[in-house]
């Protein structure tokens, strides 16, 4: 998959949101898989996972902007070659956060 020159993957992250221990396990499962990931670089937060994120409830919400050059032929709006790499590293990153909510639910 080619990075573009900016983060693929800006994750917001706000203490209220979400635990940083959470925030660094989903920057790495996607780094592993070949993204550039940047932490609170662009965005910071958004209503939605503000409404959503209890981490003291144990209930994490992080948002994760996906650079849409990795998807989308920008000139036709069609999916791009690599949509089904991005796909497949995608579900590869929601195995990796749900293995880990698995060892730690009780």
């Amino acid at each position: 998959m080619n990075t573009p020159v900016l983060p693929s993957v800006p994750t917001p992250f706000a203490p209220c949101h979400a635990a940083m221990q959470q925030a660094i396990m989903v920057a790495q499962a996607l780094r592993s898989r070949g993204f550039s990931v940047a932490i609170n670089n662009a965005y910071k937060g958004a209503a939605l996972i503000s409404r959503l994120g209890r981490p003291a409830e144990h209930r994490h919400s992080l948002q994760i902007e996906v650079h849409r050059g990795l998807y989308l032929d920008e000139a036709t709006c069609e999916r791009s070659a690599d949509f089904g790499a991005l796909q497949a590293a995608l579900a590869g990153v929601a195995q990796d956060i749900a293995a880990c909510v698995r060892t730690q639910v009780k």
